[in-house]
């Protein structure tokens, strides 16, 4: 569960970086070029010859404006917008100029285009929202934008990810003013994915400081996903022994079973885990 959760975000994280890299060769009309390269004089000479200002270029369908919020170009974005640019444009893959803003980090450029009236719960084809984008990314400063401009907190994927999931699988990335703050935008922490996975589950993966977070900000300690399985069987299948103390001190049921039957100490993969849940009562 862990790999296949974690993969699925750098996976998402690689294509993103693939799409944005790669479609910036593959946009070769003189507009985006000059996009491209910040050249608003020769922009605005482009556009008064009747250059399309929605123009879709590459294997990714990028638009002018798109290139101009990856790279940051606010001064070449704002003329765009004025010859009317569509500032929610999809590519290929639905990411809006919005997206391509938060992914690179551009935050002149986010505000801009929220100014604008982009739409700050724009999903990609997977239904990632902007503020997804920017918690998968790291990039707090962004979210900090969004949330101020009220982006939805509790926004769910197509697998129903929320970003207090996103934000827990970090470990060494894990930032516990991001968590906090969105807790304070009303994110709900005992939010269940598709799989009936909550945040508290995934912190089990090894983000200990986040695990701590969550308990103490009241998540719930014996909540089940769709296997039935608590964050203390996930402790035990992950032999996190320090997430599992944590968990039985705040009272997570020793001998819950799964929808198999499964107790905690069945998922036990150490002695020293086994004597830990013996210890607080396990059969």
């Amino acid at each position: 569960m862990r790999g296949k959760r974690i993969f699925s975000l750098v996976v998402l994280g690689l294509v993103i970086g693939f799409v944005q890299t790669y479609a910036g060769a593959q946009e070769n009309t003189p507009l985006h070029k000059a996009v491209e390269a910040g050249d608003k004089a020769m922009v605005a000479q482009l556009l008064d010859e009747g250059a399309d200002v929605n123009a879709k270029e590459g294997v990714f369908n990028m638009t002018p404006l798109h290139l101009a919020a990856e790279k940051g170009h606010k001064e070449v974005a704002e003329l765009l917008l004025a010859k009317g640019a569509d500032i929610n444009a999809k590519n290929f893959d639905g990411l809006m100029p919005l997206h391509s803003a938060v992914i690179r980090n551009q935050k002149e450029m986010v505000v801009l285009l929220l100014d604008k009236g982009a739409d700050i719960n724009a999903r990609n084809r997977a239904g990632f929202t902007p503020l997804h984008g920017a918690v998968q990314r790291v990039q707090w400063g962004v979210a900090v934008i969004l949330l101020d401009r009220r982006a939805e907190v509790n926004a769910k994927t197509d697998d129903g990810t929320t970003a207090l999931h996103m934000a827990m699988p970090y470990g060494a990335l894990f930032f516990k003013g991001g968590v906090e703050l969105l807790l304070a935008k009303g994110a709900d922490i005992n939010a269940k994915d598709a799989k009936g996975v909550t945040p508290l589950h995934v912190s089990i993966t090894g983000n200990e400081d986040g695990t701590a977070l969550l308990l103490a900000k009241g998540a719930m300690v014996n909540a089940r996903d769709k296997d039935g399985l608590t964050a203390l069987h996930w402790a035990a299948r992950e032999d996190n022994r320090a997430a599992a103390m944590m968990l039985l001190t705040k009272g997570a049921e020793v001998n819950a079973r799964t929808n198999g039957g499964k107790t905690p100490l069945d998922f036990a993969k150490s002695q020293e885990m086994a004597d830990m849940l013996r210890k607080y009562g396990a059969k």
